[in-house]
């Protein structure tokens, strides 16, 4: 919350430990973002974008244990999409 940049390459990571359903929202972020949901095989199973500074929930389909906040104009610059497999998450300690 609060940011109003990000760098090129950075992002959020939520770690959970047991698969749900993940909601997230834009309350005082003022940057578009996207959240990624992933599985625990590191596979993107959904990917929605935010609009700033909102409060409207955007929830993961499936259940995930992890949500991978990204800059949404960095997202579309590259060629990661639904199915795309996110590697060493196993390597992250909670």
């Amino acid at each position: 919350m609060y940011r109003e940049s990000l760098g090129q390459y950075d992002g959020m990571l939520f770690v959970y430990k047991k698969k749900r359903i993940v909601c997230m929202w834009m309350k005082n972020t003022f940057i578009p973002l996207t959240v990624l949901f992933i599985d625990n095989k590191g596979y993107i199973r959904g990917m929605r974008e935010m609009i700033p500074n909102t409060q409207t929930p955007h929830c993961s389909t499936n259940k995930v244990n992890y949500a991978l906040e990204v800059e949404t104009k960095w997202l579309r610059s590259t060629k990661i999409r639904l199915m795309s497999r996110v590697l060493n998450l196993d390597s992250i300690s909670y």
